[in-house]
Formats: C-alpha cells, sequence, structure tokens
C-alpha cells in the first residue's frame, strides 16, 4: 500500500512539473521576453565580450547646472550655470580621478578626487584643503559611470533574474522596447531600447521628490558611432 501510494504521488509530481515546463508563468515569460531584448541590445553594442574588455575610460562633460528652487523665483525657468567633469577610471586597478567644476548663482566649486583602491581624498582647489573619503572605491562614481551604455548593460546582465519585460513606448516618434531591471541597492530602472537598431535610448527610475512628488530621472543616449568593436 505505501510503495503503491508513493508512485502515485511521485507521477503527480512529474505531471505537474511537466506541465509547468510546458506553460511558463507570467513571470517567465516576462522574464524571457526583457532577456531578449537585453540580449540583443548587448549584441548591437558590440557583443558581452567586448563590453567586458572595457577596463578604463576618460568622460568627459560640458553642461548647464540649475538652481532648482533656489533662483530669484520659486517658478521655472531657474537659474542657469556651467559646469564641467572629467572622469578617468581604471576599474581592473582600482583607480579614479575626477576634475568637477561648477558655477551658479554665486556658488562656485572645484572639487577634485582622488582613488587608489581603497584609498581616497577629495580636494577643494579653491579652498586647497583635503578631505579622506571613508570607504573609497571606484563604485564612488558609479553614478557617473551609468552614463555610459555599456555599464548600464553589463550592470543590467549581472541582474538578469530581475528583468521584466514592460511594453512598448515611444520617444521621439520612434518605437521603443521597455524592460525594468533591480540593482543592487534595490533601485528599480526602466531601459529602453530603440525598437529598429536595439541601441539603449533611455534609462530612468521613479522617486517620490519632496517638491513636485512622483517625478523621474532619467539619462537619455543619442548620437551613437562605431569606435572598433564598439
Amino acid at each position: 500500500m505505501h510503495q503503491r501510494f508513493f508512485l502515485i504521488v511521485t507521477l503527480v509530481l512529474s505531471t505537474a512539473i511537466a506541465l509547468m515546463a510546458q506553460q511558463p508563468s507570467a513571470p517567465q515569460r516576462s522574464y524571457r521576453q526583457a532577456r531578449k531584448v537585453l540580449d540583443d541590445s548587448i549584441a548591437a553594442h558590440g557583443g558581452v565580450e567586448a563590453l567586458r574588455a572595457i577596463k578604463d575610460f576618460t568622460l568627459k562633460e560640458k553642461g548647464k547646472v540649475y538652481a532648482r528652487f533656489q533662483s530669484p523665483s520659486a517658478e521655472p525657468p531657474f537659474s542657469a550655470g556651467n559646469s564641467e567633469e572629467t572622469l578617468n577610471v581604471d576599474t581592473e586597478r582600482g583607480y579614479d580621478f575626477d576634475d568637477l567644476k561648477t558655477a551658479n548663482a554665486g556658488f562656485n566649486n572645484w572639487v577634485q578626487t582622488v582613488i587608489k583602491g581603497t584609498d581616497g581624498q577629495n580636494f577643494d582647489m579653491w579652498s586647497k584643503t583635503a578631505t579622506p573619503i571613508a570607504n573609497a572605491s571606484v563604485n564612488n562614481f558609479r553614478p557617473q559611470m551609468r552614463r555610459l551604455p555599456p555599464i548600464v548593460l553589463l550592470e543590467a546582465l549581472d541582474r538578469a533574474s530581475t528583468l521584466r519585460y514592460l511594453g512598448e513606448d515611444e520617444i521621439g516618434g520612434r518605437k521603443q522596447k521597455v524592460i525594468s531591471v533591480l540593482r543592487p541597492d534595490n533601485q528599480q530602472l526602466s531601459l529602453y531600447f530603440d525598437a529598429q537598431t536595439n541601441l539603449l535610448t533611455k534609462y530612468g527610475y521613479l522617486y517620490a521628490d519632496p517638491i513636485t512628488g512622483d517625478s523621474e530621472i532619467a539619462q537619455t543616449y543619442s548620437g551613437y558611432r562605431t569606435v572598433g568593436k564598439l
């Protein structure tokens, strides 16, 4: 009797597992769609081997900074200033050098940051002072590094189990495929990919702004060109 009961239970469980394998659940379907979108994009950007071969890079930026809710008027347009930044990163050896200058509405800042492994210093170039950085690492500049598409794509690949397909959208009249991924800090990102080129168009996340309410911080990418395998 016990042996027969065991065989029947085993057959029922095997049948249930087989049916589950044939009929993927909604999360499984969502993951598979999202994974294909990400894999297609990585291929379009040069392939995973080429992306992982990036060990060092220099990022130079010039732009505007706005005195948000710190301008003469509480309403836009806010006072605008200038920002200039150069970031050198060597991920293999754990080196960072950052030079950041900003000027806006009477505020002038010039800070240089040097990180070597777990040692780091912030240098205020105006006051000629240095401040040690606690728990220094290359990841101190992870937000700036995410301005480069390969960094965003590799982070998503390393967190592939959290990928989900969100659907389609449109940016600038072009169709987009949208997926989400959960970062190690539990921040949920939305990634937009051009449906024709498979290149990353935008990534962003939602947050609760204390003044304007539900808002989005986003990074957009345009003007792609081919350099070597990338």
